[in-house]
């Protein structure tokens, strides 16, 4: 849904729905409780929910807590924002508006201050749920530093949906089209997680759906690869002008990226170190001593071609 609305304008007046999203997060950030969301996703949802409105298209009842102090916070000025193209929200149309937008909202998020305290007040118990869960993964996987993470923020940003209601997020959750990267590429962390559901205390009656499963897992796995990434060794052996390959070590370095660590070596200190089976070589010149790991060869000044070899063969490392 996404990208057709917002690329191809399906209607004129989707610009229209585009500005007044803009003044509603304007006016958020005005009271300070606006705070870092997938903007298109939002005036999607908005821009949808106006015309199915309008067409008379009402929503299958849920169940919701209208004394909700979250959804209180912001039902002012969804309401204010629908006005805007002469709508008058009812009480489960306010709550889905309000659920749209909540479902906007982005991991690693900053809370500001009147937000943070409303969140102390009204799921303290939550938050530390959260925080025992962080120590409990980081003791099962081996990783204690998970704590210095946001990690305890995104399970609680991520379990708070789930709370302000289970309907909907599992209605929103049938659009992912990620809902398998989880389970092919961390398999142990999934399978841990999805053991883990049953025993945990987070939320009540919280299912082992494949969506919550795979998103905790990312969440997860984005933690780990913070305080733990995945680094392999790119020995650089190269002869040539000392300024020169001082300047070309620099270059490829910011080239080949963090999880990769570029390291000035000679052919005899290679030939004394105990490489990795995952780690590379680059040298501009050949060498004759048989090495089991991969070995790129690039000229002195090195090509497009050269270059586009060794990033394609470091993108495993990704995804």
């Amino acid at each position: 849904m996404v990208p057709f609305t917002h690329n191809n304008f399906f209607f004129e007046n989707y610009p229209v729905h585009q500005v007044n999203y803009i003044r509603f997060i304007t006016r958020l950030s005005k009271k300070n409780i606006h705070v870092m969301t997938e903007e298109i996703f939002g005036t999607c949802w908005f821009f949808v929910n106006a015309i199915r409105i309008k067409a008379g298209c009402s929503i299958s009842q849920f169940i919701f807590n209208e004394k909700d102090p979250l959804f209180n916070l912001y039902r002012e000025e969804l309401n204010a924002l629908y006005a805007m193209e002469g709508i008058i929200l009812k009480r489960e149309e306010e709550f889905f508006s309000f659920f749209c937008y909540l479902e906007s909202w982005n991991y690693n998020n900053h809370w500001p201050e009147k937000l943070s305290l409303m969140f102390h007040e009204n799921y303290y118990d939550m938050n530390e749920r959260c925080t025992r869960a962080v120590y409990r993964i980081g003791e099962a996987i081996e990783q204690p530093k998970l704590f210095t993470t946001n990690l305890n923020e995104n399970l609680f940003l991520f379990f708070l949906k789930y709370h302000e209601s289970k309907q909907l997020s599992d209605i929103f959750s049938e659009s992912q089209d990620i809902l398998d990267i989880g389970y092919h590429r961390f398999l142990s962390i999934y399978t841990y997680v999805f053991e883990e559901i049953e025993k945990s205390d987070l939320l009540e009656n919280l299912p082992r759906s494949n969506y919550i499963v795979n998103t905790a897992t990312l969440l997860i796995q984005e933690a780990i690869m913070k305080v733990n990434p995945p680094k392999i060794n790119a020995y650089f052996i190269f002869q040539g002008e000392p300024a020169w390959k001082s300047f070309l070590l620099k270059e490829l370095t910011d080239l080949l990226g963090t999880r990769v660590q570029l390291i000035d070596a000679s052919l005899s200190q290679l030939q004394e170190s105990k490489l990795e089976k995952k780690d590379i070589i680059i040298s501009n010149y050949p060498i004759e001593v048989s090495f089991s790991q991969e070995i790129f060869y690039i000229s002195l000044i090195p090509s497009a071609k050269e270059l586009q070899m060794i990033k394609e063969n470091i993108n495993q490392m990704y995804f």
